[in-house]
């Protein structure tokens, strides 16, 4: 196997999440007993990993709560208003495709669910 000269690693991959959700979400959280970083971390962890934000800040061991962390949450977004909000966080992920990139769509089929069928 060929190993590149440059490779992406996650780090940088959670950098640049973390930049894109705090230059097009209102998250907030500067307190004095959490930060917009802490808010901010805890929400894409809990994203890419598919867990809750209790066990997200068990991982990683923060000194503020999960109820902290829900409560700014709550601040930052109103439930009337989230399909905007989804709507302008995928605009921002639309606006930092690099122009060299395709911009024409791609045919693809999901499978999200599993279902045992048993025959007898």
């Amino acid at each position: 196997m060929i190993i590149p000269k440059e490779q992406l690693k996650a780090e940088d991959v959670r950098q640049i999440v973390e930049n894109i959700v705090k230059e097009h979400l209102p998250i907030g959280g500067d307190g004095y007993k959490c930060s917009q970083e802490q808010v901010s971390a805890v929400l894409i962890k809990a994203a890419v990993e598919g867990q809750t934000i209790e066990s997200t800040c068990a991982d990683l061991e923060l000194a503020v709560d999960s109820n902290t962390i829900r409560a700014h949450l709550n601040q930052a977004f109103e439930v009337v208003a989230l399909r905007r909000d989804e709507l302008e966080m995928n605009n921002g992920l639309v606006a930092g495709v690099p122009p060299e990139m395709p911009q024409q769509g791609c045919a693809m089929a999901l499978d999200c669910h599993d279902v045992v069928k048993c025959f007898r």
